[in-house]
């Protein structure tokens, strides 16, 4: 934050309206994600935040990306699309990228490790009258959270680069202009940085790092993975720390590979990737990291890791079916791609061999030459543009093809207890040759008779079933199958219909004033959900459109407060509220009163954002 209390004021209306981000915290380094073409980690108090914080988990942990660090799109005449633009009195202003309006970075997991965080922005004619073109980015930043890979000394951003116009745009580089401040004494008052600036050809990295400690001490690096590599500049750092269109244009017009830097100082240094052609509304994809490392051989081997993960397919997964075996995955990061090579092998270890054609052009195969009773291991590896394989296969995925369990069928179904203590009691006829060492049984249920159903049980095979989550004045359909320890499910059997005794009806004045809010409830906009004017005490259960119970809640006021679960997918959900009443008994006047529920149903939509 230094070297820009200057800026303070006039940065604080944008503040207010802009600046939201996300936090890549992989437990070895925190980067920030502000979007707008910008590297910086956010702005705080009117101030741009440096940003990669390496190593966080070191006591003395510092961000080493300088503040006006950003991302450069357009071609060798000026103007250039860009997150800040200096002015003619010295200052720094915003420059050309601006914010769509459903652009805010937003963050997901895409597995437990795995976190994705998109921001959208664009530069437009229609924002900045002397721009000749029109360009929107798409930024996806990806980070691994486990600090025991290699990979999770990086991140690395996906840029999606669109030319909004009619006409095709031709020489278009995209560069990272990144101010690395590696040097230990950064942190010492009026001291000059002494870094030093390498370019590692066999990595397609921009190296910084001190010339104090050498290879040995902390190194930072800007990495091109995808998109040929046009150029690499490095240029000294001077006030006011970024730089005029025409300077800009002349780094993404020259191809100049500068190998590195003999004096020690403050530098700027351009990965730049281009120049291409970007035809209207054709998308180019340009693959960049910014990686660290404790030293020259910590960073070497973690672009490495990097560029394997990005490469690498994801999410491979494998099914026996009645006709093979079938294997699917996910894409990798990397887009520059002709196909995969599927590979199999009877061993974790292998040898695996290629099977099926060279080239699969999809990401599911269907695996007919197989033998029964055998584990297969399968790994996928993607395939460049010059149709061979990168070598990083995914993680295997193993499969038993074992026989299709046999159909059960389910022979009779009842209702035991009343009010709200129910019982459904399942009994299932089973084949009576059934060899069942290797078997389990599975209830599963629904409210419409159609698939999907949920299982809600699953235990050893036996020829009675029980549900207990239930309620009254339902209607549950039910199925059963059995399932083989690999995984092979047989097929469901007819589903039986169950309607349990209704409850009490409510008197409408008990809920005269409840009300649920926000419905819908935008997850990008609210909290909680509000259950106001409640009857209290009262029961707040949440369902599943299938039936499953999400949560039981218990309010003893007139307002209960749910936070529904960030992994909770979008759609339509249920809720019952339940009060207990005094009734009159159905006996004589003296016989014992008995209390009986009360309930109000209703549906909460949860949605992502709304218009």
């Amino acid at each position: 934050m230094k070297r820009l209390f200057w800026i303070g004021l006039w940065l604080g209306v944008w503040v207010a309206v802009q600046a939201q981000n996300a936090v890549h915290d992989t437990g070895r380094l925190e980067f920030g994600v502000l979007g707008q073409g910008f590297l910086a980690a956010g702005i705080e108090s009117g101030a741009i935040v440096p940003n990669f914080v390496y190593p966080s988990d070191a006591p003395d942990a510092r961000p080493l990306l300088e503040n006006f660090s950003e991302i450069w799109v357009g071609t060798a005449q000026p103007p250039v699309a860009s997150a800040l633009d200096p002015t003619p009195d010295g200052l720094v202003d915003f420059g050309e990228w601006v914010m769509t309006p459903t652009g805010a970075p937003q963050s997901q997991m895409l597995s437990p490790i795995l976190q994705e965080v998109l921001t959208v922005y664009e530069a437009t004619p229609a924002t900045t009258p002397q721009l000749p073109f029109s360009l929107r980015v798409e930024q996806f930043t990806y980070s691994w959270n486990d600090p025991a890979l290699p990979e999770s000394n990086g991140v690395v951003l996906k840029l999606i680069v669109t030319n909004q116009g009619q006409l095709p745009l031709d020489g278009v580089g995209v560069a990272l202009a990144t101010n690395w401040d590696v040097d230990p004494q950064i942190l010492a008052q009026g001291k000059p940085s002494q870094d030093l600036v390498q370019w590692d050809q066999e990595r397609q990295a921009s190296v910084v790092f001190s010339s104090l400690t050498g290879a040995t001490g902390l190194h930072a690096a800007t990495v091109l993975i995808q998109g040929p590599l046009f150029a690499h500049r490095i240029a000294p750092v001077q006030t006011p720390w970024t730089f005029n269109d025409t300077a800009r244009a002349q780094v993404l017009g020259q191809p100049i590979v500068q190998p590195e830097t003999i004096l020690p100082n403050n530098y700027f240094t351009f990965v730049v990737a281009g120049p291409v052609r970007l035809d209207g509304l054709n998308p180019r994809i340009f693959l960049f990291a910014l990686v660290g490392g404790t030293d020259r051989s910590d960073l070497e081997q973690n672009i490495e890791a990097i560029a394997e993960a990005v490469t690498r397919p994801m999410n491979p997964r494998a099914e026996v079916t009645d006709e093979g075996v079938l294997i699917g995955w996910d894409p990798p990061i990397r887009t520059d791609l002709s196909g995969y090579s599927l590979l199999r092998a009877t061993d974790p270890n292998g040898p695996y061999a290629p099977i099926g054609p060279r080239i699969l052009e999809t990401r599911e195969y269907l695996d007919t030459e197989t033998a029964p009773g055998t584990t297969y291991y399968y790994r996928v590896d993607a395939v460049d543009t010059a149709e061979q394989p990168f070598g990083v296969p995914s993680e295997p995925v193993s499969v038993q093809t074992v026989p299709k369990p046999p159909r059960v069928r389910i022979a009779g179904v009842e209702v035991l207890g009343s009010g709200y203590d129910l019982t459904v009691r399942v009994r299932v006829a089973l084949p009576p040759d059934l060899e069942a060492t290797d078997l389990q049984l599975q209830l599963l249920r629904n409210e419409s008779g159609e698939p999907p159903f949920t299982p809600i049980a699953t235990g050893p095979v036996t020829e009675t079933l029980e549900d207990r989550e239930i309620d009254p004045n339902r209607r549950y359909y039910y199925s059963v199958r059995l399932v083989h320890r690999s995984g092979r499910t047989g097929d469901l059997s007819e589903p039986v219909l169950v309607e349990t005794p209704p409850a009490v009806a409510a008197t409408p004045s008990d809920f005269g004033a409840f009300r649920v809010a926000p419905n819908p409830f935008d997850r990008s906009r609210h909290q909680e959900v509000r259950f106001e004017n409640l009857p209290a005490p009262v029961d707040v259960f949440v369902y599943t459109i299938t039936g499953r119970r999400l949560a039981h809640l218990f309010s003893d006021g007139p307002t209960l407060v749910w936070r529904p679960d960030p992994e909770l997918p979008n759609g339509v959900y249920l809720f019952q509220i339940q009060k207990v009443r005094e009734a009159v008994s159905d006996g004589p006047e003296d016989a014992p009163r008995e209390e009986r529920p009360v309930n109000r149903f209703g549906k909460l939509v949860i949605v992502d954002r709304m218009p």
